[in-house]
């Protein structure tokens, strides 16, 4: 399956144009200029497409039956979406190969997200308390445990722990821990 990228003459473009490409990712990367079309259905969509315009692109890469008119629109777009699949095939226009860039973006197994400001930070109960005062059996009630079981703790032990951030954020909001370095 291609993706192509069409360049009109209407345009100011010297003439009309087809890249086509091997994944949508790659064709929209693609600093060349001109309008993507994903799909037969989506090239019959696409009302930029004038019937001159499909009628002009397909006569400039038709290698043997040029044409005057298409009988509708529908026809039109089957028959130049035919060519362009036919001709990227054979390889007779430009065809550009690309790769995914998700594989790249991805990030090293372990490590997920933004890093905590309060990483490599200790947690310290800021006044000795016996009774939890988070609502029990809430996730809240679990995080202020893990602090009170261990009076300072490190920030990346308290998560490993079961600890989550947005309780320790509402633990200092209420001031009932702090966080030093």
């Amino acid at each position: 399956m291609f993706i192509f990228k069409v360049t009109l003459h209407r345009y100011g473009n010297p003439k009309d144009s087809i890249i086509a490409f091997t994944s949508k990712s790659g064709a929209s990367l693609d600093p060349t200029s001109g309008i993507l079309v994903t799909s037969e259905q989506d090239f019959f969509d696409n009302y930029i497409f004038r019937n001159e315009d499909l009628i002009s692109v397909y006569n400039s890469l038709a290698l043997k039956d040029k044409v005057k008119r298409f009988a509708d629109r529908k026809t039109a777009v089957r028959r130049t979406w035919n060519l362009f699949m036919e001709l990227a095939s054979k390889k007779l226009i430009e065809v550009r190969e690309t790769t995914s860039t998700v594989k790249h973006l991805k990030q090293p197994a372990g490590k997920r997200g933004r890093k905590s400001i309060y990483e490599g930070k200790r947690i310290i109960l800021k006044d000795p308390c016996e009774n939890n005062p988070r609502r029990r059996f809430s996730h809240g009630f679990n995080s202020f445990e893990i602090i009170l079981k261990h009076k300072e703790i490190p920030y990346e032990k308290y998560i490993q722990l079961g600890g989550r951030r947005q309780d320790l954020a509402w633990d200092l909001y209420m001031k009932r821990v702090k966080v030093i370095r």
